[in-house]
């Protein structure tokens, strides 16, 4: 638990960004040791999106109340509820401590993954990205769930726009992925989504291995105290070990 909280979830309890400079350099390795389309290596690609996962959550698992630091492990956001997790989250009161505009974490979150994945997104994207964050903002709260579906539907909107060149690349979520339960485990996943032509050459150990040596390499140069042991002897209870363990 402990392990993946902090490596996978950025539940440090530390300076935050300290973690999403470690999450970045985590995507860096893991793309650059990547080839392109004429040889991927399937187990990489994954253990990349675990590191996008890590950055993702290194600013969506900021304290509300002092952006600087991390949510701890163990406790996590449990005391703020999901708050953390909605990018349009705003408590509506001047009294209330957290009241600081939360998509600014999101917008921080969308430069630094451009930057790691080299995108070079021009600047006009960003500026229409802004008008559908402000935009949104207007109208989110609680019982709508501050917008979440709107804004991930005017995202991919905006995505798709001006002639873009994004395709899907995978095979289409059955059921759709914000619909999937908490009991879903990776080889779920790679039984149920992965393109058939790699799903013989993906190990969910080999993915977590991958991964795992890259994050804490990065951790230590980013000075995040360890608080567990190096190797936690993850297995998905399906996929053979890597040789040795």
């Amino acid at each position: 638990m402990v392990a993946v909280q902090r490596y996978l979830h950025g539940l440090t309890g530390s300076d935050s960004a300290a973690v999403s400079k470690a999450a970045e350099e985590t995507l860096r390795a893991l793309v650059a040791g990547t080839a392109r389309m004429g040889g991927l290596v399937p187990n990489q690609i994954c253990a990349a999106g675990f590191a996008v996962h890590l950055l993702g959550d290194s600013f969506a698992h900021r304290r509300l109340d002092d952006a600087s630091q991390m949510y701890p492990t163990g406790r996590g956001h449990l005391t703020d509820g999901h708050n953390p997790d909605f990018i349009l989250y705003n408590s509506r009161s001047e009294q209330d401590p957290y009241k600081e505009r939360w998509e600014k974490n999101y917008l921080l979150y969308a430069k630094t993954i451009d930057r790691a994945l080299g995108s070079a997104t021009a600047p006009e994207r960003w500026t229409a990205l802004m008008t559908v964050l402000q935009r949104l903002y207007a109208g989110a709260q609680v019982s709508n769930e501050y917008n979440q579906n709107e804004l991930r539907s005017a995202l991919l909107n905006e995505l798709g726009a001006r002639g873009s060149k994004a395709r899907r690349i995978w095979a289409a979520y059955d059921p759709a992925i914000e619909a999937m339960g908490s009991n879903t485990t990776c080889k779920d996943i790679l039984a149920k989504l992965a393109p058939p032509e790699m799903r013989a050459r993906l190990n969910c150990n080999v993915i977590w291995d991958i991964y795992k040596k890259e994050v804490v390499k990065a951790f230590a140069r980013a000075q995040i105290a360890q608080k567990c042991r190096l190797d936690d002897y993850w297995t998905d209870g399906v996929s053979p070990r890597l040789p040795g363990r």
